[in-house]
């Protein structure tokens, strides 16, 4: 049973100019409409992001339309699972009634509104997202316990958060950074959305220092391929941690890897098409043979949509419960990889799974590989990211010539 869910316009407005969000099922080629009952102005709608811009309440009115389509895609998703043929027919649901007036936004305290976003935008934000925004929220909450309305928020509380970070928390300053881009995500929002008159982030920089980055090298990653382990969990994690660093796919998109986003050719040849999960780009792009070794290792043991184990259990699809399923998942493994290393007598420190991308982007770049593809295949928006490596590889070539004067 193929199938797809996704948000759209009605094609024509109503006799007040207003579009009605709908939710489009297709089940094995037979389509239905359903109205959310959500009408908006035409220029309110991302269809790209199937989701609603430049409103006062775009967070309420994204939250009921992804709460519509997780709805629609459960009942789905449930009888896949139980093996039932579902029909068009049999896909039904209530119109949402949703008041999109601007509320009382306004009289919200800048923490209340913060987590009223987090909560609101489970799709939208990535794991580590996720972790970030509820520390700093919590952060807020420490340095303004009293809370700070957004219509009284000035540039000051923001400089005065910065200090707390530095000064109370004694947070690096990359950790300062990624909380203060979260503040300013969100200062940026209310600007848009019309709630503050002024961007308070206009005479504020923020600064950020180059971070380590773990990766194990093409000798290391041969190595731990070839470690014996009996034991499962640890096998997993070894096989999971070897697929990253053979493909450059973060963990959170191994995990929710599906046997559909999976193209078998001719001559063996395996080829991946997926969303990514932390921003939204389509991938594409063939397996090496180390990879594929591996995906039809666990493909041939899956009885679920999932090709890797992590999700197999999971027998919902709200997209807040499975990104606390993927955390969960990644702490167990990235505790495991510490003992696999050692077994496997790799001294690395700044090692977890992450680290499997980052070996695949320095071996990649090693083996002279463009950097503008690279960049492609990584999923980054920006090349200046996928850059980072190549400084790790040019430092690696200076720590060779120092060898060399050494002799």
């Amino acid at each position: 049973m193929k199938s797809s869910v996704s948000a759209k316009l009605r094609n024509r407005p109503n006799k007040n100019g207003k579009y009605t969000v709908i939710v489009q099922v297709i089940i094995d080629r037979n389509s239905t409409e359903l109205s959310t009952g959500i009408k908006i102005d035409a220029n309110q709608w991302d269809a790209k992001k199937e989701k609603v811009k430049k409103h006062p309440r775009a967070d309420t009115v994204n939250w009921e339309i992804n709460n519509t389509i997780s709805k629609i895609e459960e009942k789905i998703f449930k009888a896949k699972r139980e093996g039932v043929n579902l029909t068009i027919d049999q896909v039904k649901l209530k119109p949402i009634s949703v008041k999109v007036v601007q509320s009382q936004t306004e009289n919200l305290t800048f923490s209340e509104y913060l987590e009223h976003y987090i909560s609101h935008n489970p799709d939208e934000l990535g794991i580590g997202t996720i972790k970030y925004y509820q520390t700093t929220l919590k952060n807020w909450k420490m340095y303004k316990p009293k809370g700070v309305k957004i219509d009284t928020l000035t540039t000051a509380d923001i400089v005065g958060f910065r200090k707390y970070l530095i000064n109370k928390m004694s947070n690096s300053t990359n950790t300062v950074y990624n909380k203060m881009k979260t503040v300013r995500k969100i200062c940026k929002k209310l600007y848009s959305e019309g709630v503050i008159s002024k961007y308070l982030f206009e005479t504020i920089s923020l600064k950020q220092v180059e971070g380590q980055r773990g990766y194990l090298t093409k000798t290391e990653l041969q190595n731990l391929g070839e470690l014996c382990l009996s034991d499962s969990r640890r096998a997993l994690a070894r096989d999971v941690f070897l697929f990253s660093a053979y493909t450059g796919l973060r963990f959170s998109d191994i995990c929710k890897l599906q046997i559909n986003n999976v193209i078998e050719g001719e001559q063996g040849i395996m080829r991946l098409k997926f969303r990514s999960q932390k921003n939204q780009s389509t991938l594409e792009f063939n397996l090496n043979n180390r990879a594929v070794a591996i995906l039809r290792k666990y493909m041939s043991e899956s009885q679920s949509t999932y090709a890797f184990p992590m999700l197999r259990k999971l027998v919902t699809n709200k997209a807040i419960e499975i990104n606390k399923k993927i955390g969960s998942a990644n702490a167990s493994m990235n505790s495991i990889l510490k003992d696999i290393f050692i077994l496997a007598e790799i001294k690395k420190e700044n090692i977890s799974m992450h680290s499997g991308r980052h070996s695949y982007a320095v071996i990649s770049i090693e083996m002279g590989a463009d950097i503008y593809v690279l960049s492609k295949m990584l999923g980054h928006t920006s090349i200046t990211t996928t850059e980072i490596y190549a400084k790790l590889v040019d430092k690696r070539k200076d720590e060779l010539v120092k060898l060399w004067n050494e002799e």
